[in-house]
């Protein structure tokens, strides 16, 4: 499967709920993050996060035995692993979503839980 259409799909779907949560994302931000090593700001670094961890769960849920990965290269500067520290920890509190939509009908209302795992180690 296409992981980059996903990854594109998810942005549209979730970019608006960064901007609504801006200002609680900026002040999650990690002491010393440098904006050059994250696409050039913390809430572009978090939208990112988010449509990585959406598209990669929507593949391993929709294809479980694909061996899929990430498409293409990645962006010029910093790792895409050290662009996306987080990534597994974003993707994991998915699960949670997953297992409790009477909690989290949206994710909207799911998207403080994963702003929770920014920033940490």
């Amino acid at each position: 499967m296409g992981l980059m259409l996903l990854h594109e799909s998810a942005h549209g779907l979730l970019d608006d709920l960064a901007e609504m949560f801006a200002e609680e994302i900026e002040a999650r931000r990690p002491p010393g993050f440098r904006p050059e090593a994250c696409y050039g700001s913390w809430l572009q670094c978090v939208k990112e996060h988010a449509a990585s961890a959406a598209a990669g769960r929507m593949e391993r849920t929709l294809f479980p035995d694909d061996e899929g990965g990430p498409e293409g290269e990645p962006p010029p500067g910093a790792s895409l692993k050290e662009k996306l520290r987080y990534l597994k920890a974003v993707e994991e509190t998915l699960v949670k979503f997953e297992a409790d939509r009477k909690r989290w009908p949206t994710l909207a209302h799911f998207y403080p839980e994963w702003l929770d795992v920014l920033g940490k180690p």
